[in-house]
């Protein structure tokens, strides 16, 4: 019993289904935190591709379909406030959802952060369970309200980048 409980809060105990064909853009400048993220994240059946700064994640948007961006706040070049500012202007990513994890815990950031068009705020450190949890939440979110991810998304002529 004790396994199951473990392996519930380990991210093991929800439906690996969700993830099957889902894409997450991760994005971190710190190695060992992108290591870890991708890892449970494709543990889980996710397809995922990363960044370590604000600028190659915005080239990798662009360029990619993804269903579900992972950023950090503070990274070199462009951080993850001006990167998400930017994602929201461009007509190809501004559907796509944003997570923003961060190891700050000040308010003023936390604001900062929806501003910016982050639907979601996480503080670091995240455990793998609640990571995998609250993505699995966001995507039956967006399923129950109809979007699927960036095939619902149509170029527009009102397209700033």
């Amino acid at each position: 019993m004790w396994k199951k409980i473990v392996d519930f809060f380990n991210g093991r105990g929800s439906k690996v289904s969700q993830a099957v064909g889902k894409s997450i853009l991760v994005v971190d400048d710190g190695e060992v935190e992108l290591k870890f993220l991708s890892h449970t994240l494709e543990k889980r059946g996710y397809m995922v591709k990363t960044a370590k700064d604000g600028e190659e994640a915005f080239d990798l948007a662009n360029a990619g379909d993804y269903d579900l961006y992972l950023l950090d706040f503070c990274m070199p070049k462009m951080d993850g406030r001006e990167l998400c500012e930017k994602l929201k202007k461009t007509a190809k990513t501004r559907d796509v959802p944003v997570i923003f994890l961060t190891g700050s815990a000040n308010p003023t950031d936390l604001v900062n952060c929806y501003d910016a068009g982050a639907e979601y705020y996480l503080e670091k450190p995240i455990g793998a369970g609640a990571l995998i949890k609250q993505i699995e939440m966001i995507f039956s979110q967006l399923k129950d309200i109809g979007h699927t991810g960036q095939q619902d998304i149509v170029d527009s002529p009102e397209d700033e980048d």
